[in-house]
């Protein structure tokens, strides 16, 4: 689309910077010591063993810590990323561990509660997440046992629709459904 010339100087101009955090030099990522360049160095070092990932949790953490008071925002934002970090990248066995690093790290008791806290929603989501696919699984397999056993067999087909919904309420009605059909494609599954 053609732009007048007159609005031309409202139109954004951005540069976009594309960063391979694995190949970029660490001392590189915290040389103007910007505080999500320590956070990028964790980044890099998401796939290291515990060791070396709980040293360059630390060294984030310390240097978080130097915001100060008035930043606080700042520093819990980078500091809930490097949760989610853990929770989401990191071994379901270390990440209680890699937790206590961010906690015992921090200095200020204040902000090693707001830590604490943070793992422990962290935590509590991944738990909940667990309760509603568990649910799910359940519901679907009650499904799939009501079918087999009125009908015998199902289908390939059938099964791996049942076990594709996502909605609790569509499969409660499926099931009540069972009951008063005569054949597998009386359920309506489609």
């Amino acid at each position: 689309m053609e732009l007048p010339k007159a609005l031309e100087q409202f139109v954004p101009q951005h540069n976009t910077l594309f960063l391979n955090l694995k190949t970029t030099d660490p001392a590189e990522l915290v040389a103007e010591g910007h505080p999500f360049g320590w956070v990028l160095r964790v980044i890099q070092k998401e796939d290291a063993d515990k060791e070396e990932f709980s040293e360059a949790l630390k060294l984030a953490v310390f240097n978080l810590d130097k915001l100060p008071e008035e930043e606080r925002n700042q520093w819990a934002k980078l500091m809930w990323y490097l949760v989610l970090l853990i929770i989401h990248r990191r071994d379901e066995e270390e990440r209680p561990e890699m937790i206590s690093v961010l906690n015992e790290t921090v200095r200020d008791r204040n902000r090693r509660e707001e830590v604490l806290k943070m793992g422990r929603t962290a935590a509590q989501a991944l738990m909940e997440e667990g309760e509603v696919r568990g649910a799910l699984r359940t519901r679907q397999e009650v499904l799939l046992e009501l079918m087999q056993d009125k009908f015998g067999s199902v289908p390939d087909r059938v099964e791996r629709q049942i076990k594709a919904i996502r909605d609790m309420n569509r499969l409660r009605e499926l099931t009540r459904r069972v009951p008063k059909a005569n054949s597998v494609d009386e359920i309506g599954i489609e």
